[in-house]
């Protein structure tokens, strides 16, 4: 679970696939500010069971309606004002 001001600034290069599970990379993290420290990323597995509740069909989803921000991955992946409101 992260916090509104750690996913305002993930962008489409922090996103990391692997196998079942695709894998976002914090640029900093409440023990680590500065970014010094080299994290591993933290995944998000698919749900076979239900893909209602899946989040890697949401993203996909979320990515086909708004593939503007799959044009330069420095993009925003979640782009506007106030996010945090």
């Amino acid at each position: 679970m992260c916090r509104v001001d750690s996913t305002d600034g993930v962008c489409i290069k922090h996103l990391v696939w692997s196998q079942d599970a695709v894998g976002i990379r914090f640029s900093h993290t409440k023990n680590d500010q500065d970014g010094s420290k080299n994290f591993k990323p933290r995944h998000c597995y698919t749900n076979p069971e239900d893909f209602a509740l899946c989040p890697i069909t949401a993203l996909f989803e979320y990515m086909t309606c708004f593939s503007e921000i799959l044009q330069d991955t420095d993009c925003l992946l979640f782009p506007g004002a106030e996010q945090e409101d």
